[in-house]
């Protein structure tokens, strides 16, 4: 009888709970039932001390004397009853863990607003208008709003409500359009249940053309999205949302202009998008959001290669301090702060930055993703940049660069299968996206499979000659396979494209052109010499470390080897870095010093860890680990990592016959 009870009491509860999510419930019914079936517990149990299920139906129990065939049945018949009770538990629970997941009730996309003015050039400003609307609403924590640039993606795509809804895996689409004329605005929206592909609500403002009245009817769309959705801001998200980020319409618009050139993302439009952003804060120079631009904008000039990253942060810096002075609750002017840290190699600062980003905007993608970047490279912590990731992909679904990074964590965390899966995604969403090319190839390259590797890192130089990233790993492959000639030309390639890269001075010293490499170097890093003492710093360990073995050769040994003090120095002293972003230069070290245990212990450490996308470059092709190659021990581990890899390129294959790795794009 207890176990009947507590079985059914389980069902009960379940029930209540999918019940309680589907209807309009009061949320006191939930703990109101779980009270009722905990007081019915004993009195289950005393009512069946004293009755009995038989034949004839409950009956008193007639006691030990009359115990006999029909007891014996009527136990049969009740463990017959319990046993279909658990059948009953164990399909309820298997529904209620693998059931597939239906979209969140509480999410939405703000899809681009139609521009419906006679001039094709006011996209911006119909654009910036929905934007606005995104921007307020992502202001609702208890909503899930997608992200800019996954949203924004459908413009001018002929797909319906539900086929949208379905990619960006919401419940709702919020539509619209704007239509400027002379000195008056109108603005219409509508917010559609994807489900049903049925209005919710709609309703069209016409006002006068103010920043004012612009902003207004911005607040009061969001606000009606909010209530249908029964979704309710926070007092300080209220107070902060009746405050108009500006009152100059030439203002409002330069900004919007600027916002529609840095989506673009390109050196030129990037290079536009600062002119716009300095004319609205000439305008207004208390618009918070015009500096965030400006910082942005310098920023990502400084990802592309476009700006030393000295003068980006030299510009970038003030214009963010200036956006948090002026709205010390502008959640994205705390991302910003957080990349321009994490480019400085301010670890705590960018982490600390980026966690003040989400608390503010928990809506924030590129928040998340900064941060998961941050968890890979400056914390050496994968495993937990994973779930900080998928937690931006949901934001960002179709955001490349987002999958790309999410795929570097499995990858840096030992699962090279699942990592190369997301960069063939990546490339699926943006078959453009010419750096995934890179990542897929030395994702086949690092699991052993070099004729894949060759195909797509030459598809990514093809696509993109001047691609640093395609040709630097055209380089590791040609040195994989020993071919010196084309190695060595790659080598001197990239050192037009990228003065000072270190895949050309490792290129270079593994074919034993020293000398030739110390030249290169020669201008490029004038502090890594033997004259005088070396200037190693964590920007440039990768070059010393391969100076110093042409050092070495060349007679310098005990320059070399103050070289190598100066590479240790830095890695024992960045906690955890040493493992994650430097992969197997501490091996290396040790291994070069004739430090031979040392060497082999930090070596298992790493690779028990699940470190296996630098085997390939710093172990297996690497001039510095020569004296392990004949350790026992090194060739036990190596045995390991090879057959580990074997077993992931075999999971690839399957992947590959069941048509599950997304195609290479036209």
């Amino acid at each position: 009888m207890a176990a009947l009870y507590l079985v059914a009491a389980w069902l009960i509860l379940q029930v209540t709970e999918v019940l309680t999510g589907l209807l309009d419930i009061p949320d006191w019914v939930g703990p109101l039932v779980l009270a009722t079936l905990a007081i019915g517990l004993p009195i289950a149990l005393v009512l069946s001390w004293f009755f009995e299920i038989t034949d004839s139906g409950i009956t008193r129990d007639p006691g030990e004397d009359a115990a006999g065939k029909d007891a014996g049945l009527s136990g049969r018949k009740l463990d017959f009853v319990i046993i279909a009770m658990l059948a009953a538990a164990v399909l309820v629970f298997a529904a209620l863990t693998w059931w597939p997941s239906r979209p969140v009730e509480q999410s939405i996309a703000v899809l681009a607003f139609d521009n419906m003015s006679d001039d094709p050039a006011q996209d911006y400003f119909s654009d910036g208008i929905a934007e606005e609307i995104l921007g307020t609403l992502a202001k609702f924590p208890e909503l899930r709003v997608i992200s800019r640039s996954s949203s924004f993606s459908f413009k001018g795509k002929n797909l319906n409500v539900p086929s949208i809804a379905n990619q960006l895996n919401v419940a709702h689409i919020l539509e619209g359009s704007v239509r400027k004329s002379g000195n008056q605005v109108r603005i219409s929206a509508q917010l559609i249940e994807a489900a049903t592909d049925s209005h919710l609500w709609s309703e069209t403002y016409e006002r006068e053309l103010t920043a004012t009245s612009v902003f207004n009817i911005q607040t009061q769309i969001a606000n009606s999205i909010a209530e249908a959705l029964n979704a309710v801001l926070s007092d300080d998200g209220e107070a902060k949302d009746r405050r108009p980020p500006t009152r100059s319409l030439p203002a409002l618009q330069a900004y919007m202009l600027g916002k529609q050139r840095m989506a673009l993302r390109t050196r030129q439009a990037l290079t536009e998008s600062l002119a716009y952003f300095e004319t609205a804060i000439d305008i207004d120079p208390e618009y918070a959001s015009a500096y965030l631009g400006l910082a942005d904008a310098n920023l990502l000039l400084n990802y592309g290669g476009h700006m030393p990253l000295d003068e980006a942060v030299s510009k970038a810096r003030p214009a963010i301090e200036k956006a948090i002075d002026l709205d010390a609750r502008f959640g994205a002017a705390y991302a910003s702060l957080g990349l321009m840290r994490s480019l400085q190699s301010d670890v705590p600062g960018a982490e600390s930055a980026l966690k003040r980003a989400i608390a503010l905007d928990p809506n924030d993608a590129k928040a998340y993703h900064w941060y998961g970047d941050i968890l890979i490279f400056g914390r050496g912590d994968p495993g937990s940049a994973v779930p900080v990731l998928q937690k931006a992909r949901q934001l960002d679904p179709l955001s490349p660069v987002i999958v790309l990074t999410l795929g570097e964590a499995y990858s840096t965390a030992g699962q090279l299968a699942e990592g190369l899966r997301l960069y063939r995604k990546a490339l699926e969403i943006d078959p453009d996206y010419v750096a995934a090319f890179n990542y897929v190839g030395m994702g086949y390259l690092s699991l052993g499979d070099p004729d894949k590797a060759t195909y797509w890192l030459q598809e990514g130089a093809r696509r993109a000659p001047e691609e640093i990233r395609a040709n630097a790993g055209r380089a590791f492959l040609n040195r994989a396979r020993g071919d010196e000639d084309r190695a060595v030309a790659l080598a001197y390639e990239l050192q037009r494209m990228v003065p000072g890269n270190n895949t050309s001075l490792v290129t270079l010293v593994s074919f034993g052109h020293d000398q030739e490499a110390i030249d290169l170097a020669a201008a490029d890093w004038p502090g890594l010499t033997c004259e005088g003492e070396p200037a190693v710093h964590r920007y440039n360990v990768f070059q010393a470390m391969n100076l110093s073995l042409a050092y070495e050769r060349m007679g310098e040994v005990q320059c070399a080897e103050t070289f190598l003090t100066a590479i240790l120095d830095i890695l024992e002293g960045q906690a955890d870095l040493s493992a994650r972003a430097f992969g197997f230069l501490d091996v290396e070290v040790y291994a070069r010093l004739g430090k031979i245990e040392q060497a082999l212990a930090l070596l298992r450490v790493s690779v028990d860890a699940g470190m296996r996308m630098q085997w390939q470059m710093q172990i297996e092709d690497s001039p510095h680990v020569a004296r392990l190659r004949d350790e026992p021990e090194f060739l036990a581990i190596r045995e390991e990592v090879l057959a580990d890899l074997a077993h992931q390129l075999a999971i690839v294959r399957t992947m590959e016959a069941r048509g599950e790795l997304a195609p290479l794009g036209d």
